[in-house]
């Protein structure tokens, strides 16, 4: 099995590989972060973190993007690039 991480460790300048979105996607959060792409297999840049590390600024499917800490915790990735 491929290691993981939470897209919220996700070092700045790093890629990282949508595997899945934790919880329930019919959940408010849930649905909102599958809406907004991040899908299974998606390719996910960290762009930038504010200095106390919220928010998260990200970049994937053409388009940046800011989630929250607790936001991204939900999204397990696979680094490319590290």
């Amino acid at each position: 099995m491929d290691a993981f991480m939470k897209l919220d460790s996700l070092p700045v300048g790093h890629i990282g590989k949508v595997l899945k979105i934790n919880g329930d996607r019919e959940d408010p959060v849930g649905r909102r972060l599958s809406d907004l792409g991040f899908l299974d297999g998606t390719k996910v840049a960290v762009l930038r973190k504010a200095p106390l590390g919220d928010p998260i600024i990200f970049e994937l499917r053409g388009y940046e993007m800011c989630l929250r800490h607790s936001q991204a915790e939900r999204i397990d990735v696979r680094d490319e690039k590290g």
